[in-house]
């Protein structure tokens, strides 16, 4: 199980909230939580596929996923064509 430890800065970067560099001022001001715990250090490794009962919220919303790139917890999905 599991999934790929991902730097918090990229993670945002990469689901386009923000620059890596604007989400380590992000992080600095408390707005990036995982588990209710603002982190502190923009380079924290965090899991993809987060659990459930620790989620990573910015200002107290969950990520959001762009289409075709949700986490899947551990799921397989099918598509038909």
């Amino acid at each position: 199980g599991g999934g790929k430890a991902e730097r918090i800065d990229r993670l945002l970067s990469r689901l386009g909230y923000c620059p890596r560099a604007e989400a380590k001022q992000w992080v600095s001001r408390g707005r990036v939580t995982l588990g209710g715990i603002p982190l502190i250090r923009a380079d924290h490794k965090v899991l993809t596929l987060t659990d459930p009962d620790h989620p990573l919220l910015i200002d107290g919303e969950p990520l959001e996923y762009p289409s075709g790139q949700e986490p899947l917890f551990g799921r397989s999905h099918t598509i038909r064509v």
